[in-house]
């Protein structure tokens, strides 16, 4: 879940999960190696040699045991029964595979969906238990979508750290005091008329309602302050 580098809907790297937990991590003392994986691939596959393909490229080769924390963020993207079943045997693997390549003193925190309805509350109620029954700390933020401040929205700027090409369908566009404003429908609401804008640059617009209901920058800190509050406790 993310725009390649960092956590979607955060507006640049430097506001995203990974970024916060890791600067809290240095100012405790510890050497930060912190790596973040999109979980995307993993929980979308139904079988089993393919989760462990993901596992063995992109978590794996980051832990043994001089790893202190493992953080896992699953759940979000189990979005049917079939995702469901798989995610149910390949969550408590997961949690077993970590334990065993890291140190017994070793951390694991598994932090709970942001979304909370259909299968992915479901996969939220997995991962709960799973964490129980492994012993290690689960970290529950579901409450914290129902707060709209917690998610991004429509028209949000965000920051890629790569220069990119981007177009989008528009309204009408103005501009006062070297400050351009777009203004857009969502949803096919208006007949654009082929009215298209395109730039290459850093910035991107937030035009897709899904990806509006992702963590915004206020959201990636309140996540990350119960992380934070794990690993200190």
């Amino acid at each position: 879940m993310g725009y390649d580098s960092f956590g979607m809907s955060a507006s640049a790297a430097t506001q995203n999960l990974c970024t916060k937990v890791n600067q809290y991590s240095s100012s405790l003392g510890y050497v930060v190696n912190g790596v973040r994986a999109t979980s995307k691939d993993f929980e979308q596959r139904l079988l089993k040699s393919e989760r462990e393909e993901i596992l063995a490229e992109k978590l794996y080769p980051e832990l043994d045991k001089s790893t202190d924390i493992l953080v896992i963020v699953l759940s979000d993207n189990v979005v049917n029964d079939e995702m469901l079943d798989a995610f149910r045997n390949s969550f408590a693997e997961l949690l077993d595979s970590a334990q065993s390549r890291m140190s017994d003193s070793a951390k694991i925190i598994c932090v709970s969906s942001w979304y909370t309805s259909g299968t992915i509350d479901k996969a939220r109620e997995i991962v709960e238990a799973k964490s129980r029954e492994k012993g290690v700390t689960f970290v529950d933020i579901s409450d914290l979508y129902a707060d709209e401040g917690n998610r991004s929205y429509l028209g949000a700027v965000i920051f890629r750290n790569d220069v990119r090409q981007y177009s989008m369908s528009y309204d009408a566009i103005s501009e006062v005091a070297c400050t351009l404003t777009i203004r857009f429908s969502v949803e096919g609401k208006i007949d654009y008329e082929n009215k298209v804008v395109s730039w290459t640059g850093h910035e991107f617009i937030v035009t897709n309602p899904a990806i509006a209901t992702h963590p915004g920058d206020l959201g990636f800190t309140r996540i990350a302050e119960r992380v934070v509050s794990a690993i200190s406790n």
